[in-house]
């Protein structure tokens, strides 16, 4: 359960603040493409997931090259959906921008902190 903490906690919280998004706010806070936003970065932190899971599994000395792969794929995947969003010639484009970089942001300082605290673990461990 632990391992899928870096999903569920910025899951739950993403989830709160678009509720009060829809719900309390006469206007609007984040863009119209925040559920797609929410559904990327959970897919992209199930990959994550897998990707760390793999590397306790395969190979623990390479631990942290797995960590930083998964961090490279996050990375240029966010790239590619910002990209292509931005071309389709969206008319909210700072709304958009500030919408994804929310999302990405909230859910990669969970990751971070799941890394450290795993590598902490690791550390005491040997």
């Amino acid at each position: 359960m632990k391992s899928w903490l870096p999903i569920l906690i910025p899951t739950c919280l993403s989830l709160l603040f678009i509720g009060l998004d829809e719900w309390y706010t006469e206007k609007q806070f984040f863009h119209q493409y925040k559920w797609l936003f929410l559904i990327f970065f959970i897919f992209l932190g199930y990959i994550s997931r897998q990707i760390h899971q793999y590397s306790q599994i395969e190979d623990q000395t390479k631990s942290s090259l797995y960590y930083f792969s998964a961090m490279i794929i996050r990375f240029l995947l966010s790239i590619l959906l910002i990209s292509v969003l931005l071309f389709r010639g969206d008319e909210a484009k700072w709304l958009l921008i500030t919408s994804f970089f929310i999302f990405y942001f909230s859910y990669f300082v969970f990751e971070i902190y799941y890394l450290l605290a795993n590598l902490r673990a690791n550390t005491k461990s040997k």
